[in-house]
């Protein structure tokens, strides 16, 4: 049996009776944060203008997350929420990979799932699968993926989606293989938009989740795609590595230690809204603020020391973007030390990209590539940071495992208050209460419709 044929087999054998608790729980950690990101960005320009175009794709049984008492076609409620959860660089992610799977899994199974009425322990399995599905490939295509400027939210992220409404559907593993071959070709997305800033980052997940719900019901009917998508000659693990040689490829990393454990726990879940790697930074700093007394006008220098990829690629000192600004190492450093870099409200108004103390902070951040923090990437995005002063004093912190990833995980009670403070400006306390309960009780609803029970009545 082929590769692509041993992981649409384990996506089917997916059942909640055999998951570990801690699966379990850990994906409704994730269901708590997709929400909090969601919603949240409902409130932007860019989530009134998808939510508006996929209003007016129809109607039909699911939920668009900016309108819980409409009932919408599924494809275009999975594109709205999907872009939604990722829209303000908050959703989880996928370290090895820096994709996020959250955004674009939960939509896809969220959506189908409303309209084909599954219950939510139906719904957990298919969010499970996603994740899985999603993780594997990329540990298969690996860094070279991103190097050739693919965008594995939106790439690896149609497979999560068509791997998470397959289990919506019941499908059996020769179906799900035929999805997975449909994905193959239906992948996309560039990552020009680290360059160039711009809107389009966040319709990646939203493309990719409406893409799984389509390939899903397409591979229901029968359509087909190629079983060997993933090994083949000319497959995605192969064409999306941007290699011709398979000898470089570890093919194995798609069905090695199946269910030893499951992929959704690598997940991490963000504090703060910034680029993934930059989160082993802003807790550095943020913790050299909170326990050292010092001006930031009596600061000479803040050296950040860090991996290739956080020492060359994100050195924009004047963004001029939010998504910029958040993809952009000073900017950030100097809002860590600034601003409460969590709250995310702080960047819902493009005037703090000429807050003053802001750049001129951001000025005193100087990127080094550190040959010992390069040792721990990519499984680590670890940094260390040192705050310079006039004086000739050091103050010096060094994270290997950022708050929120596997190795430092997001508790219930993290992740919760994070939901919280995200939903706050949106909903009311009413509604984001009842939201909460009916997350927390799931896996007892017969409906996952009944998800939105106490909001759209």
């Amino acid at each position: 049996m082929g590769k692509t044929l041993k992981l649409a087999e384990f996506i089917e054998s997916i059942s909640y009776a055999d998951l570990p608790e801690e699966v379990i729980a850990c994906a409704k950690r994730c269901l708590f944060d997709y929400f909090g990101c969601a919603i949240f960005a409902t409130q932007t320009n860019m989530g009134q203008i998808i939510n508006a175009v996929c209003q007016e794709g129809g109607s039909g049984v699911s939920t668009i997350l900016s309108d819980m008492k409409g009932s919408y076609e599924a494809s275009f409620a999975a594109l709205a929420n999907g872009t939604c959860a990722h829209g303000f660089e908050l959703d989880d992610v996928h370290l090895p990979s820096v994709s996020h799977p959250g955004a674009v899994v939960i939509s896809a199974a969220l959506a189908l799932g409303e309209e084909r009425g599954v219950d939510g322990k139906r719904f957990i399995e298919a969010v499970v699968a996603g994740y899985e599905a999603m993780a594997r490939i990329d540990s298969t295509v690996g860094s070279a993926h991103v190097d050739h400027g693919f965008h594995p939210t939106a790439s690896h992220g149609t497979f999560g989606a068509a791997a998470a409404a397959a289990k919506i559907l019941n499908l059996n593993k020769e179906q799900i293989a035929n999805a997975f071959g449909i994905a193959g070709s239906l992948a996309s997305g560039i990552m020009q938009f680290s360059i160039s800033g711009t809107m389009v980052k966040r319709i990646h997940a939203g493309k990719a989740a409406q893409q799984g719900v389509i390939i899903a019901k397409l591979a229901e009917r029968g359509f087909t795609g190629p079983n060997d998508v993933l090994e083949g000659g000319y497959g995605y693990c192969t064409v999306f590595r941007g290699l011709l040689n398979k000898e470089e490829i570890d093919f194995d990393a798609i069905d090695r230690d199946l269910s030893v454990r499951y992929k959704i726990l690598d997940t991490m879940i963000k504090p703060s809204p910034a680029c993934g790697c930059l989160h082993a930074v802003v807790e550095g700093l943020v913790n050299i603020r909170q326990d050292a007394d010092f001006r930031l006008s009596d600061v000479k220098e803040i050296r950040v020391l860090g991996h290739h990829n956080l020492a060359e690629m994100h050195n924009d000192y004047a963004p001029d973007t939010i998504l910029g600004a958040q993809y952009s190492l000073p900017f950030t450093a100097a809002m860590s030390l600034v601003h409460d870099i969590e709250n995310a409200g702080n960047y819902l108004d493009e005037s703090i990209l000429q807050d003053e103390e802001v750049l001129h902070t951001a000025k005193l951040i100087v990127p080094v590539f550190d040959e010992e923090i390069e040792q721990y990437f990519p499984e680590h995005f670890s940094a260390a940071v040192e705050v310079v002063m006039n004086d000739g004093k050091v103050y010096r912190e060094v994270i290997i495992d950022p708050k929120g990833t596997a190795e430092n995980p997001f508790s219930d009670h993290d992740v919760k208050r994070k939901y919280s403070k995200l939903v706050s400006s949106v909903l009311s306390k009413e509604a984001a209460e009842a939201l909460a309960g009916n997350i927390e009780r799931i896996t007892s609803l017969s409906n996952i419709k009944d998800l939105f029970w106490g909001i759209n009545q």
